[in-house]
């Protein structure tokens, strides 16, 4: 009973990520120039970038989405000790 409970509240926290960060990557919120610099400092490894980079391209809001994309930034934030890239590959291996 509690793994099912678990499990579900992990899925209402899922959809209020993707609501939050879609708002957050809309275009008037500054999406494509917040994009290039993210990408610049996640390949530099900057891990709140990287952990940014792995939003969205889990979204898919200004670029295609890409669930491959998401994890792997989310994993080299992670791997650095980012705990909300932690938590969002745990949600991803549910």
């Amino acid at each position: 009973m509690k793994t099912a409970f678990a499990l579900l509240l992990a899925k209402a926290n899922v959809a209020r990520f993707r609501e939050r960060a879609a708002e957050a990557l809309l275009p008037e919120n500054g999406a494509p120039e917040r994009l290039a610099h993210d990408l610049a400092a996640a390949k530099g490894g900057n891990m709140e970038a990287q952990q940014s980079l792995g939003d969205t391209y889990y979204v898919g809001n200004g670029v295609n989405a890409d669930s491959a994309k998401a994890a792997f930034w989310h994993r080299k934030a992670a791997d650095q000790g980012e705990k909300l890239s932690q938590y969002n590959l745990a949600i991803f291996l549910l």
